[in-house]
């Protein structure tokens, strides 16, 4: 459904990624494919570390922002 309007999937896996329901991430047990995948907790064994995976598409020029940012400043 998401595919058909053009609205993106974002699957919150804070909670429950990095084998917490028994897959790698809990979107596993569906047959779906997120666009953007946010995770933390199970990332850094309990340090306070954060992350975000997204398709390639919605990086601007195919690179993640960070890279953008630096390559700009440079």
């Amino acid at each position: 459904m998401c595919d058909h309007y053009g609205i993106l999937l974002i699957a919150d896996e804070i909670q429950s990624g990095f084998g917490r329901t028994g897959k790698w991430f809990a979107v596993e047990h569906w047959d779906v494919v997120p666009d953007v995948i946010v995770m933390a907790k199970g990332l850094a064994s309990g340090l306070p570390l954060s992350g975000l995976a997204a398709r390639q598409r919605l990086w601007p020029n195919g690179r993640p922002v960070h890279t953008a940012a630096r390559m700009a400043a440079t």
